[in-house]
């Protein structure tokens, strides 16, 4: 796979991290894929846990401390709150490039349980099509960065290697499309049944009608667009779309 990095971000995290002499720091990666190029527009570290009082807890020091539920159940919360177009496209980790290599089973599986997790979730859009995901290591002793892409449909196939290419101000290159649409439904409760939750029928009602967005007819600009990608990213400063001014109005 070839990935386009946006190389302000990550200088910013690394200068950031090696400042603060950071031994390590594990987080996802937020981007959006193609079928031609994958693109890491930001990323976003794992919080520490919460202590059972709801207090922070101590940030992970290495991979020894790691708990990846906690890893996963962040990257599932964080999946819920994307823009469209926007996913957590997979993980990265700063710290030595050595323990790394030593945890790819581990990456692996925190990778599938997320994309399961997303596959699950109706409510975000993810192309099911695409099974594999992405690890980026961040060496904290050279500043080196290595990606590797993960083929989530054969669990005993390996790893293999992803070109990245690094790229300046890459998130300016995205066109943003905004729109409005309207939903007028009735939810008929029955009183008769006491154990019925009212919340639950109209959230049932609602799933219904936003699943209808999915064959939805957009026009942009008041024109329907062709058959290929709207947007497939650029370079940024490097050769991009540069910044766009149109805007999405949907109807069912």
């Amino acid at each position: 796979r070839i990935v386009v990095g946006d190389s302000e971000a990550i200088e910013v995290l690394q200068n950031k991290l090696f400042a603060e002499r950071c031994p390590f720091q594990f987080g996802l990666l937020i981007g959006r894929m193609t079928q031609s190029k994958d693109y890491i527009l930001g990323l976003h570290p794992t919080p520490a846990p919460e202590q059972d009082d709801g207090s922070p807890g101590e940030q992970f020091s290495s991979w020894s401390d790691l708990d990846e539920g906690w890893v996963v159940d962040h990257a599932k919360e964080i999946s819920k709150l994307m823009f469209g177009g926007l996913m957590v496209m997979g993980l990265y980790c700063f710290g030595p490039s050595d323990q790394s290599e030593k945890k790819v089973a581990s990456v692996q599986s925190m990778l599938r349980k997320v994309y399961k997790a997303q596959c699950k979730d109706k409510g975000n859009i993810v192309d099911s099509d695409d099974k594999e995901r992405l690890f980026l290591q961040l060496c904290s002793k050279s500043k080196a960065s290595k990606c590797k892409s993960f083929d989530l449909s054969d669990s005993g196939k390996s790893a293999s290697p992803a070109e990245i290419k690094w790229s300046s101000d890459l998130i300016s290159s995205f066109v943003k499309l905004s729109g409005r649409i309207q939903i007028d439904f009735s939810v008929s409760l029955s009183s008769e049944s006491s154990s019925c939750d009212p919340s639950s029928v109209v959230r049932n009602a609602l799933r219904s009608e936003l699943l209808k967005l999915r064959s939805a007819i957009v026009l942009i600009d008041n024109t329907l667009p062709g058959t290929g990608p709207l947007v497939e990213g650029g370079g940024g400063k490097a050769g991009g779309a540069g910044k766009g001014k149109s805007a999405g109005k949907g109807r069912p």
